[in-house]
C-alpha cells in the first residue's frame, strides 16, 4: 500500500505513475521491516479480492520505529488506489494485528494513525526525486491530524454492544507518493477481539470519498471479510 492507517494508515498515499501499481506482495531487501512480513497465523483469514492488491509488513516498521505497537500490517488497496483520476483513488482497507492488549481507545487510536501516516510520508519524501511534487518538512510535521469521533460503545460484561467499538472521522494529510497536495480521507475504524485473548485488530476503512459513494459498499465488504478467532 502505500500509506493505510493507520494511511493510514494507515496506508495513505499514492505512486506518481499513471499506471496502476499495486503495493507488493513479494518482500523486497531495501526495507527489513517487508523483508520480514509474517504470515497469518491459525484462524486469521483475509482474501484478495480481483484487481485489489495487498501489502505486508511487521509492525514496527523499519520507517517508524517508535509506532508503539508489535504485530503486523495487512493492506487491501482498490485497484484505481494509484490512478487519480480514478472512482477508487486511495481507498484502501487495513488490519493492524496487534500483540498484548494495546490500549485502544480514541486518543490511542488517533494518535497510532497520525503517527503511521507521518512516519510513512516523511520516509517516502526522504526518498523521492528531487524534481518530484515539492513538499517541505514542516508539511510533514504540521498537516498531518487524525479526528475520530465513536459511533458505537464498547461491549458491556453481558456482551451487549460490539467490542472495542467503532468509529469515524478524516485524516488530513497529503499525497506524500504523487501530487504532494493536501489530501483528506474519510476514515471508519474498528476493533476486532480475537478469541486467542492475546491479540486486538485495528481495522481501517480509508477513503477520499464522503459517505453514500459506491466505494464504501466495497470497502465495507473488505471489513465483513475479515476474521480472526
Amino acid at each position: 500500500m502505500r500509506t493505510l492507517l493507520l494511511a493510514a494508515l494507515l496506508v495513505l498515499s499514492a505512486c506518481p505513475a499513471k499506471k496502476a501499481v499495486g503495493p507488493a506482495v513479494t518482500p523486497g531487501p531495501a526495507d527489513a521491516g517487508v523483508a520480514h512480513a509474517p504470515a497469518f497465523p491459525n484462524g486469521v483469514t483475509w482474501a484478495v479480492p480481483p484487481g485489489w492488491t495487498r501489502e505486508a509488513f511487521a509492525l514496527p516498521p523499519s520507517w517508524s520505529p517508535k509506532l508503539g505497537v508489535t504485530g503486523w500490517e495487512e493492506v487491501r488497496a482498490a485497484p484505481g488506489f494509484s490512478l487519480p483520476e480514478a472512482p477508487d483513488f486511495q481507498t484502501s482497507a487495513a488490519a493492524l494485528w496487534l500483540e498484548g492488549q494495546p490500549t485502544l481507545d480514541r486518543p490511542a487510536l488517533q494518535s497510532l494513525l497520525e503517527t503511521h501516516a507521518r512516519d510513512r510520508c516523511r520516509a517516502s519524501r526522504a526518498g523521492s526525486d528531487p524534481a518530484g511534487p515539492a513538499m517541505k518538512p514542516e508539511h510533514v510535521s504540521e498537516r498531518f491530524k487524525v479526528d475520530l469521533a465513536r459511533v458505537s460503545e464498547p461491549a458491556t460484561a453481558e456482551g451487549e454492544g460490539e467490542p472495542g467499538g467503532r468509529f469515524r472521522g478524516t485524516l488530513a494529510g497529503y499525497d506524500c507518493f504523487g501530487t504532494g497536495k493536501p489530501l483528506t480521507l474519510h476514515l471508519r475504524v474498528s476493533i476486532a477481539e480475537c478469541s486467542d485473548g492475546q491479540h486486538r485488530t485495528v481495522l481501517v476503512l480509508a477513503s477520499p470519498k464522503q459517505d453514500g459513494d459506491a466505494v464504501w459498499h466495497d470497502l465495507d465488504q473488505r471489513l465483513a471479510g475479515f476474521h480472526c478467532r
